[in-house]
């Protein structure tokens, strides 16, 4: 008997050291879970559409003057002569006209992505971009001086694209989770700025920058968040549409619809909401955030961007 309960012990014994022993050191060959990544989409070509709100502080759209003033002359008009502006304008979008009519909500800025963007796992992928349409307005008149400064008149000024066919740029699309990721873009953009006399509609200057032989401007985004959808009262249109391109008021070019590619639109505890962008170039700013239906939408802070509520 007693050697019974002595064998016992050993095999109870036995038994609990190879239950620490596989609870401690796996069994040989088993390998722990592997997280698998996101679940990565290919994004099919198709345009960007942005809102651009008049908004505050760090979230305006600027254009500055004050490096390559408008020379002396440019703003003549019976019989005065205009000194040089070297002022900084800023500007607040205006909707597009497009046809089918409202199809883009309140959208006064597009951009194509020219290509698919085709994923190897989780890696970025560049792809060329092109500006499409741009419709903007001077938030108040600027101010010019007449005869070295011994008068002066208001100006409004509304800004399109130049006649003179845009350039190309880049985006780089990098897919971080399962809903989105980040972009980073440089988007090359040749403008033309009508300037309205305010007291007297009938007489305008036009600033053409790819007709005068300026350099585009360059307006450089990082760490931009997209989707692969956007949130609630987001804007998607699939199908092709035409935009107005020259300011007219008039839809006279066909572009792609939207994709499978939401820019500005990240995660907020679970939720698709807009987020603010901000295009950066040496003398000008673009702060601009997805469009909509419905408005005000909750704000979140990207890449030293203000929450603020656009106006």
């Amino acid at each position: 008997m007693f050697r019974d309960r002595q064998r016992m012990r050993v095999l109870l014994g036995v038994m609990v050291s190879a239950s620490l022993l596989l609870w401690v050191f796996p069994v040989m060959g088993q390998v722990p879970p592997i997280d698998p990544g996101p679940v990565v989409q290919d994004i099919e070509a198709g345009i960007d559409i942005f809102r651009t709100p008049a908004g505050s502080g760090e979230n305006v759209t600027t254009q500055d003057f004050s490096d390559t003033p408008i020379q002396a002359g440019f703003f003549d008009f019976d019989s005065r002569q205009s000194d040089a502006y070297g002022g900084t304008i800023r500007f607040k979008g205006t909707p597009l006209k497009t046809s089918p009519a409202r199809k883009l909500g309140n959208t006064d800025t597009v951009v194509e992505r020219m290509e698919d963007a085709v994923f190897s796992g989780a890696q970025p992928v560049t792809i060329p971009i092109i500006i499409r349409a741009l419709s903007l307005k001077s938030t108040t008149p600027i101010t010019v001086t007449y005869d070295s400064g011994q008068s002066s008149e208001e100006w409004e000024v509304t800004a399109g694209l130049s006649s003179v066919p845009q350039t190309e740029g880049t985006m780089t699309i990098v897919p971080e989770t399962d809903t989105g990721g980040t972009f980073s873009s440089a988007l090359l953009v040749q403008p033309k700025m009508r300037f309205t006399l305010k007291s007297d509609p009938s007489v305008f200057k036009d600033l053409d920058f790819g007709v005068e032989g300026l350099e585009p401007i360059e307006f450089a985004a990082t760490d931009a968040p997209w989707a692969y959808s956007t949130g609630r009262g987001g804007v998607e249109y699939e199908n092709d549409i035409m935009v107005d391109t020259d300011g007219d008021g008039i839809p006279d070019t066909w572009v792609p619809g939207t994709s499978n590619f939401a820019a500005g639109w990240g995660l907020s505890q679970d939720i698709l909401i807009r987020l603010w962008l901000r295009e950066l170039a040496l003398l000008a700013k673009h702060a601009i955030w997805p469009p909509g239906w419905l408005f005000p939408y909750p704000v979140l802070e990207v890449v030293e961007i203000e929450q603020i509520e656009p106006h």
